[in-house]
């Protein structure tokens, strides 16, 4: 019997009785399995544990209290969500109109210059080594 079985065994003995041929196959499992022993005490622990602190910790109406408290943090969610589609709105017309903006810069750019190119376009003028050397040089003459 492989480990899967063996573990869905050992739990089903803890909820029901188990048939004589089932009872004989986990007595013989948890004799030869070190592993399956500690596993079987773990769990014995963990319900426990459980059973010990369930009429301690869950009081009348714990699953209206919890589902109450879900449906206020849907709320909320629900809020953050129109806000960012209001948002995503808002950003889509500032892109359209600043796309549209770019656009009219760059054709009026293109209409004002001699001919079409990138640098035009985008109004960037030639530069040249006289130009960037042109300050230094009036600093020489003078």
């Amino acid at each position: 019997m492989n480990k899967k079985k063996i573990l869905k065994l050992l739990y089903r003995s803890f909820d029901e009785q188990l048939s004589s041929k089932d009872e004989k196959i986990l007595t013989n499992y948890l004799k030869d399995s070190e592993w399956l022993r500690s596993e079987h005490k773990r769990t014995e622990r963990i319900r426990q544990k459980v059973i010990s602190a369930g009429s301690r910790n869950f009081k009348p109406f714990f699953a209206e209290r919890v589902l109450r408290r879900l449906d206020e943090v849907s709320e909320k969610d629900r809020a953050f969500d129109i806000l960012g589609n209001e948002l995503s709105l808002v950003f889509k017309r500032v892109t359209f109109a600043a796309a549209l903006l770019i656009v009219g810069l760059i054709s009026w750019n293109i209409t004002k210059s001699d001919h079409l190119s990138l640098r035009n376009a985008f109004s960037v003028p030639e530069i040249t080594i006289e130009k960037v050397f042109e300050p230094f040089n009036q600093l020489g003459t003078e």
